[in-house]
């Protein structure tokens, strides 16, 4: 199944382009697009493994580098088993 359909609308000479995301979860992609915007994640710690599957898929380097800091950060001799 195709991740991300696109659908164009031409409405009073506006042209809009609606993007349907399917394989990620409403609260992951508003943190993904705020970290295109903004090149951060202030959730970043609590969120980092969705948003490294995220930035794997869509190719965004930056943020996959941040996740897997992230990630290897919280590693703790309780929770590396």
């Amino acid at each position: 199944m195709i991740g991300i359909e696109h659908h164009l609308k031409l409405s009073h000479f506006f042209l809009y382009v609606c993007t349907y995301v399917q394989d990620i979860k409403l609260g992951t992609l508003k943190k993904f697009v705020e970290y295109l915007y903004t090149d951060s994640c202030e959730s970043l710690p609590e969120s980092a493994g969705a948003l490294l599957a995220a930035a794997e898929k869509y190719n965004v380097a930056s943020l996959k580098d941040e996740c897997e800091e992230a990630l290897i950060g919280a590693i703790r001799l309780h929770n590396a088993g």
